[in-house]
């Protein structure tokens, strides 16, 4: 009877054991069909946002810019075609309406750029900025580049509802070329435009 009972006892404690690395081997897999969905979800919102990336890229393509009055933080007046000597410059373009922590992640792109472009070859332009505000949000930055401020509504009327920063390559014919919204969930795809913006216009 002892034995049967011990028996009893060992075949309990076997089945126990058994039950626990079932559960838990259960548990660890819903824990991965959780990390996989999650993987997932975060795929599809950055397809989402790669192909809204693409679609303003191609709307706005080729939109053409007035030869617009900038003005420099001593309030000097410059026309946009004066910056650009007749070469092609990347502008960023902000706004104070914009987020903060666009503007933010847009400036640290603005930095790795001047590590790769001559500083001619860089416009920053603020629109819909209060020039206080403005001077110190760049003071704040360290920023080593003049930013220009322009009273021309022509930017209310790109990516209004996105109300977002953005960079594009202009000419001499004033025409916005490879417009791009820099994402701060997609960091990889920002140094990907900075190579082919450098490869298709400045590597020569």
């Amino acid at each position: 009877m002892k034995r049967v009972t011990f028996l009893l006892v060992i075949l309990i404690g076997l089945l126990s054991v058994g039950l626990i690395y079932s559960i838990r081997d259960a548990m660890h897999k819903d824990v991965q069909i959780a990390k996989q969905s999650e993987t997932l979800e975060v795929q599809k919102q950055m397809l989402t946002l790669l192909s809204g990336n693409m679609k303003m890229h191609y709307v706005y393509s080729e939109s053409q810019l007035p030869d617009m009055t900038l003005l420099d933080k001593d309030r000097n007046a410059i026309k946009l075609s004066a910056l650009l000597n007749g070469e092609d410059k990347v502008v960023f373009k902000f706004s104070s309406t914009n987020c903060s922590s666009c503007i933010q992640h847009s400036f640290s792109s603005v930095r790795k750029l001047m590590g790769k472009l001559a500083k001619d070859k860089l416009i920053i332009i603020a629109d819909n900025s209060n020039r206080r505000e403005l001077q110190a949000l760049v003071n704040s930055l360290s920023l080593s580049l003049p930013v220009y401020l322009t009273e021309d509504t022509v930017f209310h009327y790109i990516l209004e509802k996105e109300n977002v920063p953005f960079f594009f390559i202009i000419g001499e014919d004033l025409r916005m070329k490879d417009l791009f919204i820099p994402m701060k969930e997609l960091p990889d795809l920002s140094d990907l435009y900075y190579r082919i913006i450098w490869k298709k216009y400045f590597d020569k």
